[in-house]
């Protein structure tokens, strides 16, 4: 009877990992390799979450157990049913009443409503080859632009998204911002110098270095202004933008 979480190898579940080292819960971790060639999950993870995503949880210490593969829903979950009782649970949520509560809610749900889904297309663009003078492909890609302009204007007076000490809403974030990039190795964040700094003070915190270590083997964070291409999958290294 345990928690159990199943992550999968640079992937959005790397977020329900951080947020179980902030916690400081116990839980078993299951890391799954994505395929080298198709950079697709594997059979296995695909047996448990037929949609082939991570992250999938399950909390079996509850009848029925609770089986969770949307991450913003383990996020709230976890907050929701284990916070109360991790010393770090009640900072990593904002309530009714805080002056940061606001904020704290648009910053949880825009990592998910808005800059992942723009990311992930013009990701899907980069690797179909797709020209980036079509003028449709321009349109969503100035999306990216704006989304993390307003990230960066937001990182200009605070030092996290939901005020001076971290939150659900950073774990939310951090991802699309970091692992996300690798996939194309095309967006730049040199412009966003408060994001810069934001990524650099996450990625010195504790609980993100575990996080990284055990479900990523280790791999050093991707926080820099521009990052390489995850080329050791067959169908990213062969993919080149049409001009």
């Amino acid at each position: 009877m345990s928690l159990e979480l199943h992550h999968l190898h640079l992937s959005q579940s790397e977020r329900i990992v951080w947020l179980l080292e902030e916690l400081r819960i116990q839980y078993d971790l299951h890391v799954y390799e994505r395929d080298p060639q198709t950079a697709m999950a594997p059979a296995e993870l695909k047996s448990l979450n037929p949609f082939g995503t991570a992250p999938y949880f399950q909390d079996t210490t509850v009848s029925p157990p609770v089986k969770l593969s949307e991450s913003g829903a383990i996020v709230e979950y976890l907050l929701a049913v284990y916070g109360q009782s991790s010393p770090a649970g009640a900072m990593l949520v904002r309530k009714p009443g805080d002056q940061d509560y606001g904020p704290y809610l648009q910053w949880l749900h825009f990592a998910n409503a808005s800059l992942q889904p723009s990311l992930s297309l013009n990701m899907v663009f980069s690797l179909a080859g797709a020209s980036k003078e079509n003028p449709i492909i321009s349109t969503f890609r100035s999306r990216t632009s704006r989304a993390l302009q307003k990230l960066d204007d937001r990182l200009k007076t605070t030092k996290y998204l939901a005020g001076e000490e971290l939150s659900a809403a950073d774990i939310m974030t951090v991802f699309s911002l970091t692992t996300h990039r690798g996939f194309t190795g095309e967006v730049d964040l040199d412009p966003f110098k408060n994001i810069l700094r934001y990524l650099k003070d996450v990625a010195e915190r504790p609980a993100y270095k575990r996080a990284i270590s055990k479900g990523d083997h280790d791999m050093e964070p991707l926080i820099g202004a521009k990052v390489k291409k995850f080329t050791q999958f067959a169908v990213f290294a062969k993919t080149e933008p049409e001009h």
